[in-house]
């Protein structure tokens, strides 16, 4: 991952400015910690969210349709930015027992974790 974009989106997992949701990349709730890397490319490219629904029926917000294909994964373009291989990147944490399970970041933040937890687990592992 690129320092300059990862130090970025630490720094706004941390700030308290972004509300946090789930299942979305950003919703009328909030946003994962996937969708504030989202937000952290949108305030640098010309680039915009644009109000669409899933098959739910909730209230969930798609990035740019001409780039994007998942409410729940960022864009390659995004990705690219970033400096990461993967829309959905995966990390090694240890369970309660000790044991190494590999998980990805969207289930993480879908799971409960914090973003100041998030942003630990990546300044850790990405």
């Amino acid at each position: 991952m690129k320092p300059e974009v990862k130090e970025k989106w630490l720094a706004a997992l941390r700030s308290g400015e972004y509300p946090q949701s789930a299942h979305a990349l950003r919703s009328n709730e909030g946003y994962c910690c996937l969708g504030v890397l989202c937000d952290l490319y949108r305030l640098e490219n010309p680039s915009r969210w644009v109000e669409d629904h899933d098959d739910l029926g909730t209230a969930a917000v798609e990035w740019d349709p001409k780039r994007a294909v998942s409410i729940v994964v960022p864009p390659m373009v995004v990705m690219r930015w970033a400096g990461l291989s993967e829309q959905n990147p995966c990390v090694n944490l240890e369970d309660d027992e000790g044991e190494e399970r590999v998980t990805d970041l969207a289930n993480l933040n879908d799971s409960g974790l914090t973003f100041e937890q998030l942003a630990d687990v990546i300044e850790e592992h990405l």
